[in-house]
């Protein structure tokens, strides 16, 4: 962990980052310049110290983190970050210093977020490829981030937010579980939201509540469960595509999936 980390003064010129707006600004100086920060670049920080950190809501660092910051890749799964350029302005001093540094955190996060570290800095990836990276995960942000998802305002994240809020109170609605994580299920809700429909995922519900009902409060998924973000996703069986319909026991029946 270094005691201080240089920002140069034209980033304030810098196109990408004159795109971003201020919550996207404040959350990449922080990455940049916090205490976690680590030679490759590659460190561990939950949404949740972000938030704390710079003062911007959990469900907005989410939003933002989602939608995409140049050179900013995360990974929701394993709460990793990848500051894309990190290395290039901060990788200062002894070559076999840095590349033991390199190999410390590659050692601590376990994270798919490597081979894009790989494919950014080949001269480091001939000393990693040997090293095995447990259950890579697909990386949902992409380099260079598409203009036209930057600088989202105001309204469309607190559009954003009332759907996860819409969805989760369908979901208390109808299932009725004993157990409910607000926070973690809002946010788990968001996670998806980028991939699936607020249709698909109450369509989803909606088949998870046929097959609950008759079952007491306390064997009905938490909704943060139901919307898990390790795979396999516990609702991917009963979006439509993929629900098969069974009667409150878990046997299999012939009928119509609720839509």
């Amino acid at each position: 962990m270094a005691r201080y980390r240089p920002v140069l003064c034209t980033i304030w010129q810098d196109q990408n980052f004159q795109k971003m707006n201020k919550e996207q600004k404040l959350i990449f100086l922080f990455l940049i310049t916090c205490q976690q920060t680590t030679e490759s670049g590659i460190y561990p920080i939950t949404i949740k110290s972000i938030s704390d950190e710079t003062g911007i809501s959990i469900p907005i660092v989410n939003k933002c983190l989602s939608v995409g910051i140049p050179n900013i890749m995360y990974d929701h799964e394993k709460e990793v970050v990848f500051i894309v350029n990190f290395l290039r302005y901060n990788g200062r001093g002894r070559n076999d210093i840095i590349r033991r540094s390199i190999e410390l955190d590659f050692g601590r996060c376990k994270t798919g977020l490597w081979k894009a570290f790989q494919e950014t800095y080949p001269v480091h990836a001939e000393f990693l490829e040997n090293i095995s990276i447990t259950n890579p995960i697909s990386i949902p942000i992409s380099i260079p981030i598409p203009i036209q998802d930057l600088g989202k305002s105001y309204q469309d994240l607190d559009e954003s937010n009332n759907i996860n809020k819409l969805i989760y109170d369908y979901y208390l609605g109808k299932i009725q579980p004993e157990q409910c994580s607000k926070q973690r299920s809002l946010q788990n809700i968001a996670y998806h939201l980028g991939t699936y429909s607020k249709q698909d995922l109450e369509i989803a519900i909606n088949n998870y509540n046929f097959v609950s009902t008759g079952r007491e409060p306390k064997y009905r998924k938490d909704p943060a469960n139901f919307f898990n973000k390790r795979k396999p996703f516990f609702f991917f069986d009963y979006l439509k595509e993929n629900y098969i319909p069974q009667n409150s026991s878990g046997g299999k029946r012939l009928g119509k999936i609720l839509v």
